[in-house]
């Protein structure tokens, strides 16, 4: 009798997160159109990126074993589609900016999520 092994490649996490977070960006420039309309608001294009994006990106989590890189990757990813979502902000002085990390964490506290 003779036996034969599987032998089953496991891929690296790192490399797993960059090509499911290529995927999460690939699906919300799909869904760009929609996203960038001004008659959907910031609470609805965050169901949007739960519902849809967020669950492309994390398909398959389960068995991930992440690092502190893979784990940046991720938060970089969110940070890039919630400063998306929720846009600029205005200073005192006039000046647009970008928002920082802690100021889109409370946004998103506030909204439903």
């Amino acid at each position: 009798m003779k036996f034969e092994f599987l032998t089953v490649e496991i891929n690296s996490t790192s490399s797993e997160t960059q090509a499911r977070t290529l995927s999460g960006k690939r699906c919300y420039y799909a869904y760009g159109k929609l996203m960038k309309s001004r008659t959907l608001n910031r609470s609805s294009n965050l169901k949007i990126y739960r519902n849809l994006i967020r669950p492309i990106v994390t398909y398959g989590c389960e068995a991930w074993t992440l690092t502190n890189r893979d784990e940046q990757y991720l938060r970089i990813f969110e940070g890039r589609i919630s400063r998306i979502i929720f846009g600029p902000m205005q200073n005192e002085d006039g000046f647009w900016r970008i928002r920082m990390n802690y100021e889109l964490k409370d946004l998103i506290k506030t909204q439903i999520w």
